[in-house]
């Protein structure tokens, strides 16, 4: 696989406050990465880098393995801050005006992202008169002008009725699978993440700290018993000699997850209090996006 992108060190400051910090991340070709945090992580900063909306403090971008971003840029669209829609207009009349804009004078760009957002029936419509999703969607068609390999997209889906984030969520999935464009989005909303995303990077206070595939996220997310022990390195013995088992995970210095005996909670407590580790808490646990999310956030999963 191919990288998209690629940042060593990228930083930003901003009168002394560090918005984002030392950042390492990589997207490989065909990804659909989520960007998580938590409000003021830094998520959107990083973005406006990548995208050259922002000039780094220090670090670098590379982008389609050219150290040169300024000149790889053109591959790609974004969608950061929505563009400003002039509601007076049609929808058609407003992809026009922005192709003339990006200089997208191909004949048939516009037609031709009518079609790719779903949107050709209402060609017609006048933007102030249509739908929020129907505006979102008409923004991501902005960002698609010129057929690019590598999309952004700052919170696509905010602010949407349900319908409206499943036709997002659907234009995402058609993008990446049948044009083969490679997507960074940001989102709060973790469930449909999850229903897209191929990778994911972790952020808070300005740093990447945890980057996943989306089949490293499912094996950490399965269903496991969670243990909080007196001693961690003992459990471990216990579970490979007592139990005979490879199959856990040590967390942190007194949390464990055992992924066998999940149906028989009964054996591993007394395995565990034979070998002479307290047992101060055990629960079964299946954790979702959300709940790896709030996890990481607070310090209390591996990463």
């Amino acid at each position: 696989m191919s990288n998209i992108v690629k940042t060593n060190g990228l930083t930003k400051k901003y009168r002394g406050l560090t918005a984002v910090s030392e950042v390492n991340m990589s997207i490989e070709k065909g990804d659909i990465y989520a960007l998580i945090g938590e409000n003021g992580a830094g998520k959107s900063t990083l973005m406006k880098m990548l995208s050259g909306l922002a000039k780094p403090t220090s670090g670098e971008v590379i982008l389609f393995e050219n150290k040169h971003a300024a000149v790889a840029r053109y591959r790609m669209g974004c969608l950061i801050d929505s563009p400003a829609l002039d509601t007076r207009l049609t929808v058609r009349d407003n992809l026009e005006m922005f192709a003339r804009a990006f200089g997208c004078h191909q004949a048939g760009e516009v037609d031709r992202v009518l079609e790719l957002i779903g949107m050709t029936q209402n060609a017609g419509k006048v933007i102030g008169k249509t739908s929020l999703g129907m505006k979102q969607r008409l923004a991501i068609g902005i960002a698609l002008l010129g057929s690019p390999d590598f999309l952004i997209l700052d919170e696509p889906m905010n602010g949407l009725d349900p319908r409206g984030i499943q036709e997002i969520r659907q234009l995402l999935l058609k993008l990446n699978s049948e044009k083969k464009t490679t997507i960074l989005l940001s989102s709060h909303l973790l469930d449909e993440v999850a229903k897209v995303a191929t990778r994911y990077g972790f952020m808070k206070a300005g740093k990447l700290i945890c980057e996943l595939s989306g089949e490293a996220l499912a094996e950490k997310s399965r269903t496991c018993l969670r243990l909080k022990v007196s001693d961690t390195a003992k459990a471990a013995m216990i579970c490979e000699k007592d139990l005979g088992t490879q199959n856990y995970e040590v967390v942190d210095a007194e949390t464990i997850r055992l992924f066998d005996f999940v149906e028989e909670s009964s054996k591993v407590v007394t395995a565990m209090v034979q070998g002479g580790v307290a047992v101060e808490e055990m629960v079964r646990a299946g954790e979702s996006l959300e709940e790896f999310f709030n996890d990481l956030m607070t310090g209390s999963v591996a990463k």
